[in-house]
C-alpha cells in the first residue's frame, strides 16, 4: 500500500491499527488500483467484505463458516473511498447477505456507506441483507486488540456466530 501511495499524484491517507500487519494473503497480491477491491475467495449466498486489519479476522470467519458447510465470498475492500461500486453490483447479483467488517465506529463508517449505497433505489440493484460489524458509537476503553474485539463482537468466533444466525433466519 505504501508503494501505491507514493506513486499517486495527490494526497493518500493510509490508516493502520496497532499491532503487527497481517501478511497471510501472500497468494493474493493483485496490483492495487484506486477504488478497486480484491476478491480473495468467491463463494455463494454470503459475501464478507472486510477493511484493513479486519481482513485477517474475516479470513478466519470464512474458514469457520466453511467448516459449517457454508461457502462465503471473501473480499478485501482495500479502499473505503472511493467505494468499489462495480464490486457492490456484482455482490448484489450473487449474494443474499452482505457482511461488512471494519475496526472503526459504525456511525459514518464503511458499513453504513455500503448500506446506503444499496438503499439508493435508483441504482436498480437488488438489496441484500446487510450486516455491519463495527465498533459502537461510544467511548471505547483501553485494552489489547484481542480483548476489545472479543468484548465488542469483532473476534472471528463472534462474527461467524452472528453470520450463522442471520443465515438461519432468512
Amino acid at each position: 500500500m505504501f508503494s501505491f501511495a507514493f506513486a499517486q499524484e495527490g494526497p493518500v491517507a493510509i490508516r493502520y491499527s496497532r499491532g503487527a500487519a497481517y501478511d497471510g494473503l501472500s497468494d493474493h497480491r493483485e496490483a492495487i488500483r484506486v477504488g478497486r477491491s480484491e476478491w480473495i475467495h468467491t463463494g455463494r449466498d454470503i459475501a464478507v467484505i472486510a477493511v484493513g486489519s479486519m481482513v485477517e479476522v474475516a479470513v478466519h470467519v470464512v474458514e469457520m463458516l466453511q467448516q459449517k458447510g457454508l461457502d462465503p465470498t471473501l473480499i478485501n475492500a482495500r479502499f473505503v473511498k472511493p467505494m468499489d461500486e462495480q464490486m457492490l453490483k456484482q455482490v448484489a447479483a450473487q449474494h443474499s447477505i452482505v457482511v461488512t467488517m471494519e475496526d472503526g465506529v459504525i456511525t459514518g463508517g464503511f458499513g453504513q456507506a455500503v448500506a446506503a449505497w444499496y438503499a439508493a433505489t435508483e441504482r436498480g440493484e437488488k438489496c441484500p441483507k446487510i450486516v455491519n460489524i463495527a465498533l459502537p458509537d461510544a467511548f471505547i476503553e483501553h485494552g489489547t486488540v484481542q480483548q476489545l474485539r472479543s468484548k465488542y463482537g469483532q473476534d472471528a468466533e463472534s462474527v461467524a456466530a452472528r453470520i450463522e444466525q442471520v443465515w438461519r433466519q432468512q
